[in-house]
């Protein structure tokens, strides 16, 4: 399947045009999330509305956009204001028997998914996996009294009521060719963008729109009016072996980059930042890791990242590490939530 992928990079991100039989497909998308959103904004007395306020963190576009690190940044800014903190997720490449799933010291990436398995490792927070995010809302209410809910990927789930709406872009990638499923990267139309309340692009070192974006923007349309805009930046704070032996120290030198995300080439750029020379191994996004993938990755270390490490670390792979990053922002982006939420 990686050749398929490769394609539809290609056509979103590339300049290459979609095949003639995709565009009927893409017109049948747009009708059904653009009916999926106009029952929601038509009959809002349906939906579920939970006691705590609802923070939705998602993305317009498919594929790594930094929307990870930017939840926990901000679940982490949230705890420093004494706010007591929950999320759920669908907990997508992951199968439970049963849900909904809290995740807790037990939990594997297999069954609750790759991304809210690593923001529970980091933050502590109750994380409740479950696809329907209605069901998920009302689990971690039971069990929890809380002062803000984020829901992680969630912009696309109209079953829940939300407060406030968080969009992720990526500022290389942008809105690629600016069309929908399956000819383009778009989750929604493009006009999707005026009715959420701020858009954090990840790159960005300003709060104007980057000039790539702004002339995808012209090219394809863009929304009357565009959300309060925030830069984000990832930085790699340290390289973690999977051993857990915290006084090793990888020093700069030629790695396997192992990547199974949506965006790899930004990670590989940060590695090489950092002083690594990197081979690249890309995978498809949360791939399932066997010992076999890395069966011809035994000569140098192998540094993947945090999302993947959440995976391979069951599978005792003495030369592996991760690179632990975080996400920077303003601290003006946590003050506007508390105010527009008014907590």
């Amino acid at each position: 399947m990686a050749w398929l992928e490769s394609y539809f990079q290609t056509v979103w991100y590339g300049g290459r045009r979609p095949f003639v039989l995709l565009r009927p497909l893409e017109a049948l998308y747009r009708r059904v999330v653009s009916k999926k959103r106009q029952t929601f904004l038509s009959n809002q007395s349906s939906i579920y509305k939970p006691r705590a306020p609802v923070l939705v963190v998602g993305n317009i576009t498919v594929g790594g956009t930094g929307k990870t690190p930017l939840t926990i940044h901000l679940i982490e800014a949230l705890l420093e204001r004494g706010l007591r903190v929950g999320v759920i997720s669908r907990g997508y490449g992951g199968k439970a028997s049963k849900y909904p799933v809290l995740i807790d010291e037990r939990s594997a990436a297999s069954e609750v998914g790759d991304e809210p398995l690593m923001i529970s490792q980091r933050t502590g927070v109750p994380v409740v996996v479950d696809p329907d995010r209605v069901s998920a809302a009302k689990f971690l209410e039971s069990a929890n009294d809380l002062d803000i809910i984020i829901s992680d990927d969630g912009l696309q789930h109209y079953k829940l009521w939300r407060s406030l709406e968080i969009v992720v872009m990526d500022v290389t990638r942008g809105i690629g060719n600016g069309r929908c499923l399956p000819c383009g990267p778009l989750r929604e139309p493009l006009c999707r963008l005026e009715s959420v309340d701020f858009l954090v692009i990840n790159g960005a070192n300003t709060s104007t729109l980057p000039s790539n974006i702004e002339s995808q923007f012209r090219v394809h349309g863009a929304p009357l009016e565009l959300p309060t805009l925030y830069p984000m930046n990832i930085r790699a704070d340290d390289v973690v072996a999977l051993s857990g032996r915290e006084q090793e120290v990888l020093e700069c030198q030629e790695v396997y980059g192992v990547a199974g995300i949506g965006n790899p080439s930004r990670f590989y750029t940060t590695l090489s930042e950092v002083g690594y020379q990197v081979i690249e191994r890309p995978f498809p996004d949360h791939h399932h890791f066997q010992q076999s993938d890395f069966s011809l990755m035994q000569d140098k270390p192998v540094v993947m990242t945090e999302k993947d490490a959440v995976k391979v670390v069951s599978l005792g792979l003495v030369n592996g590490w991760y690179l632990r990053v975080s996400a920077q922002l303003e601290s003006t982006l946590i003050d506007d939530i508390i105010s527009k939420i008014s907590l």
